[in-house]
């Protein structure tokens, strides 16, 4: 019995952790280029965990993922200000998932049988990618709460995982990832190229749509399950007409114009939705084995 719990209880603890590291990833990564009070350039690593009201370093028996914010009763041992709720149920959500996907993966659901080895090769792999694949989802949707477009770089490495994921035909062939990543760049670079004449833009501003979170979560979907979503540029292609629409069609009265905000708010809600329709595409194909949605 013993045998059997171990390795799950192992998966939900590495899961805690994992969901703390996705916290510093869906707090840091916007501010990496923002100067510290110190000075000096933010990173995942630097400076040490300190409470983001009053800036005091946190000692480690309080950066315990889940322990330590029930110990503390969801306020920081500091200043007693309100620690996010957010952060607490990352780290749970993580290690749910990861024992979740651990269970599904290690056992037999039909002869119930106990978990396989995790040295077992014919379970390891897939719950690498498994794994791999839902703890960028969950900081991704993490980072869609608060920073719909600070996305770029963990839908970059996710469009690498699928790719990498492939190489041994995991849930397509390679051949047919890379033939459809590729064709959903030339489809942004069509697109951008059409905007840009129908608005009267530069080539700069072009360019600058190989930026878009949106196109690179659709690669990045497309590089994990290519044909199964092929419909997916559809989606790409219409969320970016509507962002166009609302950034460029100018209002015509004067009070309108002064309320800037307003489109600024809907250009990240369309940008966060799509890239919170894809994120549940791919948990949900990769439940399926990478096999088309049962309504397509």
């Amino acid at each position: 019995m013993l045998a059997a719990i171990l390795p799950i209880a192992l998966l939900f603890v590495l899961g805690c952790c994992v969901g703390s590291f996705i916290n510093v990833v869906a707090y840091r990564l916007p501010l990496v280029d923002a100067p510290t009070s110190s000075g000096g350039d933010w990173n995942l690593a630097w400076p040490p965990s300190q409470c983001p009201q009053c800036q005091t370093p946190i000692p480690p028996w309080h950066n315990i993922p889940m322990l330590s914010y029930l110990m503390l009763g969801g306020r920081s041992a500091c200043c007693q200000q309100p620690i996010g709720r957010h952060y607490f149920v990352v780290e749970g959500l993580c290690a749910v998932m990861t024992a979740l996907i651990g269970l599904v993966l290690m056992t037999d659901p039909w002869q119930q049988t106990q978990p396989a080895l995790l040295l077992n090769a014919s379970s390891l792999i897939p719950l690498i990618w498994g794994l791999a694949l839902h703890w960028c989802l969950l900081t991704l949707a993490a980072m869609l709460l608060r920073h719909p477009q600070h996305t770029l770089v963990v839908w970059q490495c996710l469009l690498w995982l699928g790719l990498l994921s492939n190489l041994s035909g995991a849930f397509r062939a390679l051949a047919e990832a890379v033939v459809a990543v590729a064709l959903c760049y030339a489809l942004g670079f069509v697109l951008a190229a059409l905007v840009n004449r129908f608005l009267h833009k530069g080539p700069s501003d072009r360019l600058a749509f190989f930026a878009d979170p949106l196109l690179q979560a659709t690669a990045a979907a497309l590089a994990w399950f290519g044909s199964a979503i092929g419909w997916l540029p559809i989606v790409y292609v219409a969320a970016t007409l509507a962002t166009v629409a609302t950034k460029h069609v100018a209002p015509q009265s004067r009070a309108i114009k002064k309320s800037s905000a307003l489109p600024l708010g809907v250009r990240r809600n369309i940008s966060g939705v799509s890239q919170g329709i894809v994120i549940a595409l791919l948990s949900a194909l990769w439940w399926l084995n990478g096999e088309p949605l049962p309504l397509w």
